[in-house]
């Protein structure tokens, strides 16, 4: 007997070929409009009845032979009448088997609903055909087609509709002959065509658009979080539409590429896997460029390590049924194909090697290999002899998870208002938005508040979140249940699952597999089968593989894992255990750590009292110092005082628990109102360094900015993304926003990018009179000219640290003024040799001390340097600062050399003395990137004159392929270039 799999696939290679061939001839048949399909649509307004995709395949393919059998049948049921019945009739609900008049009224539309509704349960069954299956429904699509071709045949003015149904039983007949006498490329390619369509089609679509998905490019991953090893920002962002073109490039034809992206579970790694093999097989374009390949294979690497077949086998079953797989194995060698391998964690090492075999022998496949973070790492270190591409998907952003959720209300519900909604989600998405980020929990939110609009009224973090859904989760998977469990039984349950969390984080792996199936056999011991069933599948979720059948249950994220795990090992620390003991080492637990202090306000005695002092001292102990110097990170701190509500008493714990910084580090982007506040009231820092970076949508930054102006501290506001090149980003808005008699913050340091006008205003403003430090990126020749003479309205200003964003060296620098500021730094870029004496000649004009010359993207070779530094000489501009400005300016910078009295000189020496490190090379620290190739020989004079020159303490010199170097001992070293790999 045949294959159940492979009678299955020639059924649908009958609904895709001779069907829908049948289909195109009743459509030409009854189509009477004088324009395509699409403009006929938007013409008479029926565009409501297609999807955006639809619409998009209509407008882009005019032919109806290309288009697939479910929008064909859409066209013919909305584009077709009078032929047909218009598609509101009742003739289009129902169904029959039987029609006894072709010819009768409402039978070729019956015939129509018929074949569909055949289509669509061959797409979504996933069980095998039977042999009586099989005969039984070829038969009744051959009887159907006889009557669909002979109904529409009446609309055919020539008579030949005969002609059309023999060419479709000749095409019946040659694919039920299940034999291909020569295998032809061809004859693979369209075998592949059909097979993976008709797999395509199985994949359940997503609830929310994969579209909307945050794909940025990888960044490394600290183990552990530390004040040492803060968590980097997300790399540069990828559309997911140019995931393709992000990979491949924009090459004429594709060719052999590598992508892994790296994505925690949850986070919408299979949606993304579907979206691709979506897009290729209803020819959307929704992802750039996938039209050009022959193929897009999906397959989970769980299928694959579960099978014991070749590989070719397990990603084309059927075709290597039909034709062998090495046949099939040579077609992937000379074929346009994306292969996707989701959970590339599930993969053994043979397996995982077999795969990159066979992208090494193919000459135009296109790898996207996606997984969990943990193997990502191993997988790159296997494939470093491979050219790829690193990406990291984020889940939904703070903006997508916000209009996701208003458009997902909007569809579901009128009884919940979506703008209360909003209103909610854009003040708390700060604290909500990394829990909100997975596509399970973003769709738990809204229906929960579709259903109960009142249920997140006293909701502020992820803990009250997490809380409620759980909660909400348990107590309807109860509701149904037949045995009454009482609030401690469900409490307890709860703690069973977290201790089961726990054991898995520790492990550093996902909850699933064995660690569910002893939470199941816990469960079964203290309550009823039901209660169990509802209970597990209820909180948790079955762990489901493309083309597996599902592996048993497993958590949402990995979010909801720290969750359950930080409720447990709470009520373990009540029990007097150590932190240490209970997550490990190896692991991080900030995120953990963050929710055992924010389940402190959930906690109850075994008597059922509120906990008392001495308890929550105890649990704010372990959370502070979950990792070696965890109580002295400040961010941490912050993140800990919101997770609790900035409970006064519980805020007076952290506060005397921990270390503070005489630096605040805060993140403008990041920053939360409620922290900043409680932790202000009880601690007073030196200074606040606000990192004024991209901003992200819906931040607190301006109520940040807005209780600041009323704290009398001293600020910095920086931001190193505006000071690059090219930057397109100003300070501005936030400058203005310290503008004001009221204003009682003292900003001593400021770096970005102001507009002229910003400029100008700011010297007269209070909160910027204090300014010590300006590093400044200028556009024109006016902001510099502001810029240079700035230290005459700003007393204190000490240094002045100049980018230089436009092409100065072609203006008329004769008239700009000389600063008189203690020390400056310039910075510039795209220089040559021809440029040497206007550039000597600009730097003798702005100023005639210099901290730092920084000359980037140049072509100056060692002896043009040479010469620059000799006119430079000649002019008598150093290259060094004065002893007196570097006085003041440590006494500024460093809190510990602030106290030192001021009749005692504070001399190199004794800086190093006091501060541990010698701070020389920031007082004359000059660097020249070129793109010239050099050999040493050709900076004899440079190197000779840079160990002469006493006064130069740090000078870099780059070229394409050597680095000159004079270092703080005075000596000059030459090493080769090495570049990083990434």
């Amino acid at each position: 007997m045949e294959n159940g799999n492979l009678l299955k696939f020639r059924i649908y290679k009958i609904l895709n070929g001779p069907v829908q061939q049948a289909f195109v001839y009743v459509f030409h048949q009854t189509y009477t409009q004088d324009t395509d399909v699409y403009t006929s649509a938007v013409k008479c307004g029926i565009t409501g009845y297609f999807t955006e995709t639809e619409l998009a395949a209509l407008q882009r393919e005019k032919r109806p032979t290309r288009h697939s059998l479910p929008l064909l049948f859409k066209i013919l049921k909305t584009c077709c009448n009078p032929a047909l019945a218009v598609p509101t009739s009742t003739v289009w609900n129902n169904s029959h088997d039987r029609h006894e008049d072709p010819s009768s009224k409402g039978a070729v539309e019956n015939l129509l609903l018929t074949f569909m509704k055949t289509y669509e349960n061959v797409c979504t069954v996933s069980t095998p055909f039977s042999q009586d299956q099989f005969d039984g429904t070829i038969s009744d699509i051959t009887t159907w087609l006889e009557w669909l071709i002979e109904g529409a045949g009446k609309f055919d003015v020539t008579g030949r509709w005969r002609e059309c149904l023999e060419r479709v039983m000749v095409l019946i007949h040659d694919i039920l002959l299940g034999e291909h006498k020569e295998s032809s490329s061809a004859e693979i390619a369209e075998d592949v065509r059909v097979e993976l369509h008709m797999r395509h089609r199985q994949y359940r679509k997503p609830e929310l658009d994969p579209m909307c998905l945050w794909v940025t490019e990888a960044m490394d991953i600290p183990k552990r979080r530390s004040r040492k090893t803060p968590v980097l920002g997300p790399g540069k962002s990828v559309g997911i539409q140019d995931l393709l073109v992000k990979l491949i490039g924009k090459e004429a034809k594709p060719a052999t590429g590598v992508c892994f992206i790296r994505a925690e579970p949850g986070c919408g790694r299979t949606s993304l896997a579907a979206l691709l093999a979506s897009s290729w097989t209803q020819m959307d374009e929704r992802i750039c460029r996938i039209g050009e390949y022959e193929a897009v294979i999906v397959v989970s690497g769980a299928a694959v390590s579960m099978s014991q077949e070749d590989l070719v086998c397990v990603v084309l079953p059927l075709c290597a049924l039909t034709h062998g797989a090495d046949k099939v194995r040579l077609w992937l060698s000379d074929a346009r194909v994306v292969l996707v391998v989701d959970d590339a964690e599930e993969l053994s090492d043979e397996r995982t090697q077999e795969i990159k075999d066979l992208i090494m022998h193919c000459r135009f496949l296109t790898a996207i290999i996606l997984s969990v973070p943990s193997f990502y790492d191993q997988l790159r270190h296997n494939w470093t002899d491979v050219p790829t591409v690193n990406l990291h998907l984020n889940g939904y952003n703070r903006e997508e998870i916000v209009a996701l959720a208003e458009w997902l209300l909007c569809q579901k519900t009128a009884r919940a208002d979506p703008k209360r909604f909003k209103m909610f989600l854009t003040k708390n998405i700060c604290r909500l938005a990394h829990v909100l980020k997975y596509p399970n929990t973003l769709l738990q939110t809204c229906r929960a508040y579709a259903e109960k609009p009142d249920i997140y009224d006293e909701v502020t973090t992820a803990t009250d979140l997490l809380w409620t859904l759980t909660l909400r989760r348990i107590n309807e998977a109860l509701a149904d249940s037949p045995q009454v469990v009482t609030e401690k039984q469900a409490l307890q349950w709860l703690t069973t699952a977290g201790e089961k969390a726990l054991e898995a984080f520790r492990d550093g792996r996902r909850l699933e597999g064995d660690y569910m199936k002893h939470l199941e056999s816990e469960t079964l011991g203290n309550l009823s089968s039901a209660v169990c069933w509802n209970l597990m599948s209820g909180v948790f979720k079955q762990r489901c593989f493309l083309g597996t059948e599902s592996q048993g249950y497993t958590s949402l994220h990995k979010v909801q894992e720290e969750f359950l795990a930080a409720w447990y090992a709470d009520h373990k620390i009540l029990e007097y255990n150590k932190m240490v003991s209970l997550i490990g080492e190896s692991y991080c637990a900030y995120q953990l750590a963050l929710f055992m202090g924010g389940l402190i306000l959930r906690l109850r005695r075994d008597s059922g009292g509120a906990l008392q002092e001495l308890d929550e001292r105890r649990l704010i102990s372990a959370v502070l110092n979950h990792t070696d110097d965890s109580s002295e990170y400040l961010n941490f701190n912050m993140d800990l005082v919101a997770e609790v509500k900035a409970v006064p008493r519980l805020v007076e714990y952290i506060v005397d628990m921990s270390e503070y910084p005489d630096e605040w580090n805060v993140s403008a982007a990041d920053a939360q109102l409620i922290p900043i506040e409680a932790l202000l009231m009880n601690v007073a820092p030196t200074r606040i360094f606000l990192n004024v970076e991209e901003p992200k949508v819906y931040s607190e930054l301006n109520r940040v900015i807005g209780f600041l102006c009323r704290v009398d501290i001293f600020l910095w506001l920086d931001s190193m993304c505006q000071f690059q090149y090219g930057a397109s980003h100003k300070m501005d808005r936030i400058i203005k926003a310290f503008f004001g008699d009221h204003v009682v913050t003292k900003i001593d340091l400021l770096a970005g990018c102001v507009s002229v006008k910003i400029l100008r205003e700011l010297v007269s403003e209070p909160a910027f009179g204090h300014l010590v430090y300006i590093k400044m990126r200028v556009l024109d020749k006016i902001s510099l000219s502001t810029l240079l003479v700035i230290n005459k309205y700003l007393p204190k200003l000490l240094w002045l640290e100049v980018k230089i964003d436009f092409l100065i060296l072609e203006e008329d620098i004769n008239n700009l003024p000389c600063s008189t500021v203690p020390l400056m730094d310039v910075h510039l870029c795209r220089t040559g040799a021809s440029c040497i004496p206007k550039l000597a000649n600009l730097l003798g004009t702005m100023h005639t001390c210099y901290a730092g010359i920084h000359l980037q993207d140049t072509s100056l070779t060692p002896e043009d340097l040479f010469v620059l530094l000799k006119q430079l000489q000649k002019r008598s501009i150093r290259l060094y600062s004065h002893p007196e400005s570097r006085d003041k300016f440590r006494r500024w910078y460093y809190p510990q050399l602030s106290s030192c009295n001021q009749s005692v000189e504070l001399t190199d020496e004794l800086a190093q003395e006091l501060l541990g490190f010698d701070d020389r090379i920031y007082y004359s620290n000059h660097f020249v990137g070129s793109s010239c190739f050099a050999v040493a020989i050709d900076a004899w004079n440079l190197m000779s004159y840079l160990e002469e020159q006493d006064d130069i303490i740090q000078f870099t010199y780059q070229t394409e392929n050597l680095r000159f170097t004079k270092r703080l001992d005075g000596t000059v070293n030459i090493e080769e270039r090495k570049e990083s790999k990434n």
